[in-house]
């Protein structure tokens, strides 16, 4: 009789440290789309802009990802893109006209226009 008694609460410890446990977690929300921001979207001839990529995911989640996107001026004549430290991506006026920046994030690419003016 005792061992039924040890061997029944050892029984009820393991289902409570179940009950414990999360539950198993589902797949991982999927990227739905990138967007890039320039601040300021104008700028002058040898002026910089502070560009900024935010990535959304399916279940709704926002995070930046700026510093791990892949960043390309389509307009390089116009507009050079450079990250300079670690901690900033930027925009640096070339010449008169308007440019097109993209920045690509595990695939998905999203876009921003920026106008650079002359001095």
């Amino acid at each position: 009789m005792r061992y039924v008694k040890v061997a029944g609460v050892v029984a009820a410890g393991l289902a409570l440290q179940a009950d414990m446990c999360p539950p198993p977690a589902g797949p991982p929300p999927e990227l739905v789309a990138v967007t890039v921001t320039a601040t300021p979207q104008t700028v002058a001839v040898s002026e910089t802009t502070s560009l900024a990529a935010n990535a959304t995911f399916s279940d709704g989640g926002k995070t930046t990802v700026t510093l791990q996107a892949v960043w390309e001026s389509l307009s390089p004549a116009v507009l050079s893109v450079a990250a300079p430290s670690a901690s900033a991506v930027l925009g640096t006026g070339l010449s008169e006209g308007s440019a097109r920046v993209k920045a690509t994030y595990r695939g998905m690419s999203g876009f921003v226009d920026i106008t650079v003016q002359a001095l």
